[in-house]
């Protein structure tokens, strides 16, 4: 690194999801490039890691006072924010989603005579449920046009983003980046047996936070799409509010038996590392978060025409209509029995892994930006 390190502010939710894994590990990137990054939120992230001296975790305390109908996050949020300008001369926020964290960051520059350019990464749900709220969308709008550069996953963001609120700017797309190791030093028998599985078994896979925008019940069904007497069994990794759902399906279809809940985790690549083929059959990505960590452990996907995903998958993979679960079935009966064209598959996962989704290529990315953009 040429320039002199910066004071980063990162925030972002610290739960289990693309976004806030996504921001956790640009946060650690950076922290080893040198830069002092300080990463707000109510709890430590799911991805968080204490291993860095140059990584700073600042808790948000919410006050709890009856005089609030409803939790002040984005006040209390705001304030820590100020405070942190103030302390360290935060030289750049980087703030993942617009709302709550960009709007808070906006207010907490209200509140503080530092100013530091904030840059608003979207990862998707600002502009595929939020902007329909007419209440939100302003709120949104102000933040995309009151920060230094608004950054999207994937060319289909920036159109849709540049859409809806005709931006000055033109957001710049930068995309994730892998988080999985990309060259394994363990095979896909030892990481099967290290889990729990049976060595010879094929598996599908599938890793979220079960929002009913994942479509989850539509991977489910695939099983009803393959031979009755097919050896495949699914790994379902995560939890969320479709959770109960999912158990009820599983147990209605008679597959318990081929369905493993194995709830959340934080060797998530280990699972799409021990898996055949990784599913996202999801109503709309505006990424896809677990198809480059499938494609860095060489684990092929077969995701959705919507969104982003064409876009990531390249050759790599494949999509299908979103609910078309059938489809989906077909390519991964088609798939298992052409061994040696699935092997060409995993190697081509992994190469698209390294030159295109690689940490180093998005850190530089916006490191750039940052340093453009510092007052």
């Amino acid at each position: 690194m040429n320039q002199n390190p910066l004071q980063l502010a990162f925030v972002c939710n610290p739960k289990m999801g693309g976004s806030g894994i996504l921001a956790t590990e640009l946060a650690k990137g950076l922290a080893r490039r040198g830069h002092q990054v300080h990463l707000v939120a109510e709890s430590k992230p799911f991805a968080w890691s204490d291993e860095l001296h140059s990584l700073h975790f600042h808790r948000v305390e919410v006050n709890d006072s009856p005089v609030f109908e409803s939790s002040p996050h984005v006040f209390s949020l705001a304030g820590t924010l100020a405070q942190l300008l103030e302390s360290y001369h935060i030289d750049i926020i980087h703030a993942h989603y617009a709302v709550p964290y960009g709007a808070s960051a906006l207010l907490a520059m209200q509140c503080s005579s530092i100013k530091a350019p904030l840059i608003t990464t979207l990862h998707g749900t600002d502009i595929s449920d939020l902007s329909h709220d007419p209440a939100l969308y302003q709120i949104i709008k102000n933040v995309l046009f009151n920060s230094a550069q608004v950054t999207c996953v994937s060319d289909d963001l920036v159109r849709r983003t540049q859409s809806i609120y005709h931006l000055p700017r033109m957001p710049v797309m930068i995309p994730n980046f892998v988080t999985a190791p990309i060259d394994l030093d363990i095979s896909r028998a030892e990481l099967r047996l290290e889990l729990g599985l049976v060595p010879e078994r094929k598996y599908l896979v599938h890793i979220s936070n079960f929002r009913p925008l994942k479509r989850i019940q539509d991977i489910i069904k695939i099983l009803t799409g393959l031979d009755d007497d097919s050896d495949i069994h699914l790994l379902l990794v995560g939890d969320g509010t479709e959770m109960a759902a999912c158990k009820k399906l599983a147990a209605e279809l008679n597959l318990d038996d081929r369905i493993t809940f194995a709830g959340p985790s934080k060797i998530a690549w280990k699972w799409l590392a021990a898996a055949d083929i990784n599913l996202q059959m999801s109503e709309y990505e505006s990424f896809g978060l677990t198809l480059i960590e499938a494609m860095a452990s060489g684990t092929p996907s077969i995701g959705t025409q919507t969104g982003g995903m064409p876009q990531v998958l390249g050759d790599t993979g494949a999509t299908v209509k979103v609910g078309d679960y059938r489809a989906a079935a077909a390519l991964i009966t088609q798939w298992l029995a052409q061994p040696e064209k699935l092997q060409q598959r995993r190697a081509a996962c992994r190469q698209r892994a390294k030159d295109c989704f690689s940490l180093e290529i998005v850190a530089n990315q916006y490191e750039q930006l940052y340093y453009h953009h510092i007052i």
